[in-house]
């Protein structure tokens, strides 16, 4: 009874070494690889240009800061905008 339960065991072990090598080898899975590393090359590349797009848009908010400050029309609202600039510029940094 014991010979058999271990026998069952050894079996078992074997078939599943058998499968995960077999399923390691599979076309399939090697498919799957590839589309997802083109998945991820697809979204590495998203996160590029809005990384790309945050770092113009912080330069225009400066600028535009900058001019609204320096023309005493608006200074509050120019020291928000540099402020604002600033901050989307360091919080972009940190994500690239």
């Amino acid at each position: 009874m014991r010979a058999g339960r271990v026998l069952a065991a050894i079996l078992a072990v074997l078939a599943l070494v058998r499968v995960t090598t077999v399923w390691a080898q599979d076309p399939i899975s090697e498919a799957l690889e590839r589309e997802f590393q083109i998945i991820m090359d697809i979204l590495v590349s998203i996160k590029d240009w809005f990384v790309t797009l945050g770092r113009v848009l912080s330069g225009v908010l400066i600028v535009v800061g900058v001019v609204l400050w320096a023309s005493d029309i608006f200074s509050y609202k120019g020291k928000r905008l540099i402020t604002s600039g600033v901050v989307l510029f360091f919080i972009l940094e940190l994500l690239s």
